[in-house]
């Protein structure tokens, strides 16, 4: 057993990660436990040297195959489809903010945003900290995974939906979407946080995508709204401010969730380098009221009006619905679908013949003068 062992043989450790990686795709939350495995891979000494982030993660691992034996993965968990529900974010050195709005599915507009606290302000890489242990991606991929932990506190069941989270850092985005990194310790427990918490709300796999900054401004104004500034008097009212500054249609209003403590406690201690224990990161801590409106209680989901039986059914988003300028791409049925087309389908089979017959067969015949010319 590797995790008993002090050191594991290079050959034998390979091995272990190949198998690893092809269960995880049938795992849901397992590709972000590779981050550990992946940077002992990526300069392997003879023989590796299972350290505590390593033994771990094994660890995990047994975990989730020995819950594979009694639960068996439903499709729906690895099957992408079109988002029923798409979230912005954004961070910076002072704090992180988001947005969350419709997808497929109609649902209230929410904005949220968390100041850091001091030591991690203090930790980001600058010109005046050449040497602090945190970088703007990592900051990046926290607000990603701290808008994650919002989301489940607005959306009572997440059970085999699916969410589309657009960020503009781009490492940030393909560290969501692979699931790992070998470059940064804090942005590995984050990526095992966010497995994890998609895996316990029994959510399908998240679908990161990248956006241009000039797009982003919903999430941009709640995460530096900290400081006397450009986007401080929004500070003093989100909900105020979003109204006026990205009036909603249909008489629809914001409504604001203050992100306690408690919730980004566990995005701290990812950022902070912390290793959590399994069962921490599968209960979150149970909150008190944390949602805030203005004008209205809550904010009215209005179905769009039919016009014909072949209309869109009124969970979905209005196609002729443009949102005001400021909010990125059009949230629009079509818009949807052209933005989350590509990753949609990756998790689909290639198409083929009905008849297998059909299908064209490589040729078998030995070809000749295959291997480059040689020196002579």
């Amino acid at each position: 057993m590797v995790c008993k062992t002090t050191f594991c043989p290079v050959v034998k450790f390979q091995e272990l990660a190949g198998k690893l990686q092809h269960a995880s795709f049938g795992i849901p939350g397992g590709k972000g436990l590779f981050s550990p495995i992946h940077r002992a891979l990526k300069n392997p000494i003879k023989p590796i040297r299972i350290t505590e982030a390593l033994r771990a993660a094994l660890l995990d691992w047994r975990t989730l195959v020995q819950h594979l034996g009694q639960h068996p993965t439903p499709v729906q968990l690895l099957v992408t489809e079109y988002p029923n529900y798409v979230q912005y974010t954004d961070a910076c050195k002072l704090g992180a903010g988001g947005v969350i709005t419709p997808g497929m599915e109609a649902t209230p507009f929410w904005v949220w945003q968390y100041e850091w606290p001091r030591d991690i302000q203090q930790e980001l890489v600058s010109a005046t900290t050449p040497h602090g242990k945190l970088t703007i991606n990592d900051l990046e991929l926290a607000g990603l995974v701290l808008g994650w932990l919002v989301l489940e506190q607005v959306v009572p069941d997440l059970t085999f939906k699916h969410v589309g989270m657009f960020c503009d850092n781009t490492s940030a985005v393909a560290w969501a979407y692979k699931g790992s990194t070998s470059t940064s310790i804090a942005a590995a427990r984050l990526l095992r946080l966010l497995s994890l918490r998609q895996r316990v709300r029994q959510a399908s796999s998240l679908t990161p995508m990248n956006i241009a900054g000039k797009d982003n401004a919903m999430a941009d104004i709640p995460s530096r709204a900290f400081k006397n500034g450009e986007f401080f008097h929004a500070q003093e009212n989100l909900v105020s401010f979003f109204n006026s500054a990205f009036p909603l249609p249909q008489e629809l209003s914001w409504n604001v969730f203050k992100v306690p403590h408690k919730l980004a406690s566990r995005v701290i201690s990812c950022l902070r380098g912390e290793q959590l224990q399994m069962e921490s990161l599968y209960k979150l801590p149970k909150l008190g009221k944390s949602i805030g409106s203005i004008g209205q209680t809550t904010a009215k989901i209005v179905p769009p009006t039919l016009s014909s039986p072949d209309c869109h059914p009124a969970n979905v988003p209005s196609s002729s619905q443009h949102l005001q300028h400021g909010f990125g791409p059009a949230l629009t049925v079509e818009e949807i679908q052209s933005k989350f087309k590509r990753s949609r389908m990756r998790s689909r089979p290639s198409p083929r013949p009905a008849n297998w017959l059909e299908n064209v067969v490589p040729s078998t015949k030995v070809r000749e003068h295959t291997f480059y010319p040689s020196n002579d």
